[in-house]
């Protein structure tokens, strides 16, 4: 969910729906000066992220290859190592805080559009009856690969290039919408990446199995009195090969939240952590799943920290020391320039991969419209008693409006604790405002 009223500060790329990924802190050589031939493939707009691929002579210095796309089109990109799973940046005129090594031919990266980019660069189409998937990801690891064969590939064929069964999911962006499409290994129903064009690149997972559970629809909890109430919490710390900053620990924060009261409310959360001395050594804000809360529903909130993206007046560093935290949440009543949220279902729910993924179908119940790009769905876990154990969400994004009756699929990814006694599965479509 993005929070509103709030500037939002880069830290690494933003791509988090999808991976915690991280940033090298010890420079690199960067390469030769001199331009090199080559030309970049799916240069972003102007603002706008995009994967672009780099086909050129390898070891052109990345300011070089960037610079195909026009003077001033880029303004920063990064790049993965698929085997440590650490990011590398580069950012327009700033070489002193630029740590990605020369591109090989190729390459993918992330980019961001600078304000001379070009309104859209088309790739270049190469017929070929095969072809070839670069930078396939090792196992368990995420990589940037890059199709090179014929434009209009089916997504499943491509990523085949890599070896049977060696990649569980891949995500492409598009760099107009600022939308992510995904495909999932033997699951068509949940997949909506198109077919691949020549030089496409994609976020890569490789293969990782697991065994399929089942579980039981968890009741509703009693409802209480007043406003918006904090009904319960939970934490836990980890540790992830993607580095944000250098940093590999994490910890996470969610709750539940429930509206005691007869009217709409929106929600902010406010989450402070404590060392053994009572000192402050983290702060974070967030808002819940639902940006409108109706009366008697719950919905949840999952925070974590270090993360790719914060806040002003948020720390984004390990909270060292912290021994407790403390969560204070305000409500008010809902924007009177939005309608009220649209009225949304879930049906066919199915949970796997030990409860890692919760897949199904969201659908609009309502006489309306759910504007493009504003629906979403979350699945609650709680514990034996009734505590939220873990909270997680697909924000769908749906690039086109959902009319009434039309229904869409949704996948769940779950990181923590998933040894659940029961749960719940929401959707959430946000109103027009007006």
């Amino acid at each position: 969910m993005l929070r509103s009223a709030q500037r939002p500060v880069l830290c690494g790329v933003a791509c988090a729906s999808l991976v915690a990924v991280g940033i090298l802190t010890s420079p690199l050589t960067i390469g030769s000066s001199e331009a090199q031939p080559g030309s970049m493939h799916n240069c972003p707009p102007a603002g706008k992220w995009s994967i672009a691929v780099w086909a050129g002579d390898s070891g052109t210095a990345a300011a070089d290859a960037l610079a195909a796309c026009g003077d001033g089109a880029v303004a920063a990109a990064y790049s993965l190592d698929p085997t440590t799973g650490v990011w590398s940046r580069w950012f327009a005129g700033k070489a002193d805080v630029s740590n990605l090594a020369p591109l090989g031919e190729m390459q993918g990266v992330l980019a961001l559009g600078g304000a001379a980019a070009a309104a859209g660069v088309d790739a270049l189409t190469v017929a070929q009856a095969e072809g070839e998937m670069h930078n396939c990801p090792p196992t368990a690891k995420w990589s940037i690969a890059v199709w090179e064969g014929a434009s209009g590939t089916a997504a499943s064929d491509a990523l085949a290039a890599c070896g049977s069964d060696a990649v569980v999911a891949a995500y492409s962006l598009d760099p107009q919408t600022g939308a992510w499409s995904r495909w999932f290994a033997g699951k068509p129903d949940v997949s909506n990446l198109a077919p691949l064009s020549d030089l496409q690149g994609v976020l890569a997972l490789g293969a990782a199995g697991g065994p399929v559970v089942t579980a039981t629809p968890a009741g509703t909890p009693t409802p209480g009195i007043g406003d918006v109430t904090l009904v319960s919490t939970n934490s836990w710390t980890g540790t992830s090969t993607f580095l944000i900053d250098g940093e590999g620990r994490r910890v996470t924060v969610v709750g539940e939240l429930r509206n005691d009261s007869p009217t709409d409310r929106s929600v902010g959360v406010t989450i402070r952590f404590y060392d053994d001395a009572g000192q402050q050594v983290g702060i974070r804000k967030t808002v819940p799943f639902d940006n409108i809360l109706r009366p008697g529903r719950t919905t949840a909130f999952n925070e974590y920290l270090p993360s790719l993206t914060y806040y002003e007046g948020e720390t984004n560093d390990y909270p060292e020391g912290w021994t407790r935290y403390e969560i204070t949440s305000s409500s008010h009543d809902a924007s009177e320039y939005a309608d009220t949220p649209v009225d949304m279902t879930v049906e066919n729910v199915q949970i796997s991969d030990d409860g890692r993924h919760v897949t199904g179908n969201v659908v609009n119940t309502s006489s309306k419209t759910a504007p493009a790009y504003s629906v979403s769905t979350y699945a609650i876990y709680r514990q034996e008693d009734g505590t939220i154990l873990n909270a997680a969400e697909d924000p769908l994004l749906n690039q086109n409006p959902l009319a009434p009756g039309e229904s869409m699929p949704f996948d769940i990814t779950l990181y923590g604790p998933v040894d659940f006694s029961s749960y719940v599965v929401q959707a959430y479509a946000e109103p027009e405002y007006h």
